[in-house]
């Protein structure tokens, strides 16, 4: 059997040490290199099998990035993962009417969440999070009050008896 390798592109030598030691451990090999280009002329290699390609895009440049996704519409290319730069929405910030978050929300924005506590605000979730309560324990924990709705029926007149300004006037509406 030929050994599984997957190559990450990156300019971080830490990341590229983290992610190495995690292929050691799942005896798969890695590859790290800091650009798409050199990263393609290693898609082959006849003594191992390429799992997939990483791509840091917070160490890579656009028009490397571009190149990347590029190489991958070519026929037969390897699996790509992107990794996206961790983004802190704010959601004090008025053009920012519905913003996508990923979990674990960041601090800074549970605590910007805070500062805007008596304004009503709806939390559409994944369905994990709602029937585990995760969100409704973290922004309880974070001083709000959530209600939780299972359908949007109903929630209009929950935003318009609760537009007092107390953390009571926060529902987060998960369906």
């Amino acid at each position: 059997m030929s050994r599984q390798r997957v190559i990450l592109v990156t300019g971080d030598k830490g990341a590229a040490g983290i992610f190495e030691k995690a292929c050691e451990r799942r005896k798969l090999v890695a590859e790290t290199f800091d650009n798409s280009a050199q990263a393609r002329a290693k898609w082959v290699d006849d003594e191992s099998q390429l799992l997939g390609v990483v791509g840091d895009a917070l160490t890579m440049t656009p028009q490397d990035r571009y190149q990347l996704l590029a190489y991958h519409c070519e026929p037969g290319a390897p699996k790509l993962i992107i990794l996206d730069p961790p983004q802190i929405p704010d959601p004090r910030a008025p053009v920012e009417t519905v913003t996508r978050l990923r979990w674990p929300l960041h601090a800074a924005f549970i605590e910007a969440l805070q500062s805007i506590a008596g304004l009503p605000m709806v939390f559409l979730t994944d369905q994990t999070l709602y029937i585990t309560g995760t969100l409704q324990t973290k922004l309880q924990e974070a001083g709000l009050a959530p209600i939780s709705i299972d359908a949007p029926y109903g929630l209009i007149e929950i935003l318009r008896g609760g537009g007092g300004g107390s953390a009571d006037a926060a529902p987060a509406g998960d369906s």
